[in-house]
C-alpha cells in the first residue's frame, strides 16, 4: 500500500521492487494510483472525504492489523477566537482489504469502540418519503448526549439513480442548523461504466467509492462528538470527517431523505462514554 499526503491523504495498492543502484524503485499500480479514482470508474482513493490531513498508521502486533489515525482541521482558519489550540485527532479506524474486491481499501472504525456504547436506543423500520420534512426522533432526543452513535441500515435500489437519505444530527426543529449526513447513488450519467458507486455526503463533503457487490440494504455509521462528526458508509468503503461548532444544546436527531425515491431506514443509537487512558499492563496484554 502507498500512502500520500497533498490536498488530502490518499492510498493505492500495487507492487514495489527495489531496484539497486541510484535508480528510482518502482511502483505499479493494481487499480489506480495515488491521486486516481473518479466518479466515473472505481471511485476516488481518499482515506476521508472531509478535513483529514496529516494521517499516520501503526502495526498492532496483538491483533495483527493496522491503525489509522489522522487529524481533522478547523473551518474558517484557526486557532478561533478564544482558542489557544488547534484541530483533533479523529477515531482510530483499521486498514483492511475490501472483502469483496481486494484492488480496494476500507476502513471501519476499530472494535474497541463499541466499550464506550451506553444502553441501545432502537429505531424500528421507518418509512422516509422523498422530499419529505423531516421528522425529529424524539426517543432519540430526548435521552441521547453530547456523545453518542448511531447506526442507520438504508434500505432501496441503489443500483439506481436518485437515492439520498439518511440522518440529520445537532439540528433543531426539521434539522434546522443541523448536519446532514447522507448515503446514496451516483446519476447514471455520472458513472458511464455501470459499477455501482456510493456517494457520502456530510455537510457539503462529498465523496466517492465502490460499492461492490450490494444487497438492497446498505449501513450508514455516525458518531457524534462536542465538535465533531465522523461518518461510515457500508462497512468503512467512504469515510468523512467534519468540525462543527453547535451554538447551543442541539440533541434531535432526525431521519432525511434528500432523494427522489422512497427509502425505509431503521436505526440504533448508543450515549458514548469518554473514553479513559489505558494502563501501561492493559496496553502490554496480549503481546508476546
Amino acid at each position: 500500500m502507498l500512502k500520500g499526503s497533498a490536498s488530502g491523504d490518499w492510498w493505492s495498492l500495487g507492487t514495489y521492487a527495489q531496484v539497486a543502484g541510484m535508480k528510482e524503485d518502482t511502483f505499479t499500480p493494481v487499480s489506480y494510483d495515488v491521486h486516481g479514482g473518479s466518479t466515473g470508474g472505481l471511485g476516488l482513493q481518499k482515506y476521508d472525504f472531509g478535513q483529514f490531513y496529516a494521517s499516520k498508521t501503526f502495526h498492532d502486533p496483538a491483533k495483527k492489523r493496522q491503525i489509522l489515525w489522522g487529524w481533522v482541521a478547523e473551518e474558517g482558519g484557526a486557532p478561533h477566537k478564544g482558542e489557544a489550540w488547534s484541530s483533533i485527532q479523529i477515531l482510530p479506524r483499521s486498514v483492511e482489504l475490501d472483502p469483496t474486491n481486494t484492488t480496494r481499501l476500507v476502513f471501519p472504525p476499530i472494535p474497541e469502540l463499541e466499550a464506550l456504547r451506553g444502553e441501545p436506543i432502537s429505531i424500528a423500520l421507518t418509512a422516509v418519503a422523498a422530499n419529505a420534512p423531516q421528522a425529529a426522533l424524539s426517543a432519540i432526543g430526548a435521552t441521547i448526549a453530547d456523545h453518542f452513535e448511531i447506526e442507520l441500515n438504508v434500505t432501496a435500489d441503489f443500483t439506481k439513480p436518485g437515492v439520498s437519505a439518511g440522518v440529520c444530527v445537532l439540528g433543531g426543529a426539521k434539522c434546522a442548523g443541523g448536519q446532514i449526513v447522507t448515503i446514496g447513488s451516483l446519476p447514471a450519467a455520472a458513472n458511464p461504466e455501470g459499477i455501482i458507486l456510493l456517494t457520502l455526503n456530510l455537510a457539503g463533503k462529498k465523496g466517492q467509492s465502490v460499492i461492490g457487490p450490494v444487497s438492497s440494504t446498505v449501513s450508514l455509521r455516525v458518531f457524534v462528538d462536542k465538535s465533531s462528526i465522523e461518518a461510515y458508509a457500508a462497512g468503512g468503503r467512504a469515510v468523512a470527517s467534519h468540525r462543527v461548532y453547535p451554538t447551543a444544546a442541539r440533541r434531535t436527531v432526525s431521519f432525511v431523505n434528500n432523494g427522489k425515491v422512497n427509502v425505509t431506514i431503521a436505526a440504533t443509537a448508543w450515549p458514548m462514554a469518554v473514553a479513559t487512558r489505558p494502563s501501561a499492563e492493559e496496553l502490554l496484554e496480549g503481546l508476546d
